[in-house]
């Protein structure tokens, strides 16, 4: 007979903490369009299709291809804040610009912050869900203690004032001569929209500055009004192969807001 685990509710006392940041990029630069205002996005390789890390193979010691964690899509910059050295949220924000997009910071500007709880799976550290809160009305919530695990993630969004991206420009106005020159878009395509490189050379890592090379494989701007018509629309592709994770199009379009970038 199957065994049922009883749910219990969760005590926010014993709930471990890890904060994590986003950061909003807006780059304005006429030679990609007159007009429009872009935001700096990555492609992230989905969890099931990066190299295996040796360290995480008691996990999954026979089927480190079993899909699991995030999947594949465009996001912000993100990452967490690295307590252990003391960082704070803001200098991790311009550290994750940096290191997934090769992308230099003057500074950074908190925007909000969206409180929520993790439940993820103890044996394989998967998300399960996350549930946003009000800052000091944590949710009510039920778990099932044998198997799930929770967290308490404050994930803070910045804007980023950008100080050098002059390897990435040059690496996309390329790119951009390149699309033209073979009938793949046009000039008014991308400066209404936007433009994107998937399926990075490892040269390319190198030559953009990407640390994150196991974990990113792309990397796009996307204008203001192609994000506020996927989130009106919901329609979640900027390109048939460039889907943007909904939750990231909502805090971009929010600290755009507050920004006063777009009203």
């Amino acid at each position: 007979m199957k065994r049922y685990e009883k749910r219990v509710s969760l005590d926010h006392r014993d709930v471990p903490r890890s904060e994590t940041v986003s950061v909003i990029c807006p780059i304005k630069d006429s030679d990609f369009s007159p007009q429009e205002v872009f935001v700096l996005f990555i492609h992230n390789i989905a969890d099931k299709d990066q190299p295996p890390d040796k360290s995480q193979e008691w996990l999954h010691p026979d089927k480190l291809d079993k899909k699991y964690g995030k999947f594949a899509g465009g996001g912000l910059p993100t990452g967490g804040v690295e307590g252990q050295y003391l960082e704070n949220p803001g200098g991790a924000a311009i550290r994750e610009t940096k290191v997934e997009t090769g992308v230099t910071l003057a500074s950074v500007n908190h925007l909000f912050t969206d409180n929520g709880i993790i439940i993820s799976d103890k044996r394989t550290g998967a998300k399960i869900r996350r549930k946003s809160y009000e800052k000091g009305r944590q949710p009510s919530l039920q778990i099932l203690p044998r198997t799930q695990k929770t967290l308490d993630n404050p994930i803070h969004v910045f804007s980023g004032k950008v100080a050098d991206w002059s390897k990435l420009r040059q690496f996309l106005l390329e790119e951009k001569d390149r699309l033209i020159k073979t009938g793949q878009t046009s000039e008014e395509e991308i400066a209404n929209t936007g433009i994107y490189v998937r399926n990075l050379f490892e040269e390319e890592y190198g030559i953009l500055g990407i640390e994150e090379s196991n974990e990113i494989d792309g990397i796009a701007l996307i204008s203001v009004s192609a994000l506020l018509h996927m989130w009106v629309s919901r329609e979640f592709h900027f390109a048939k192969d460039f889907f943007v994770y909904p939750s990231h199009i909502s805090r971009a379009v929010t600290g755009l807001a507050q920004m006063g970038i777009l009203t």
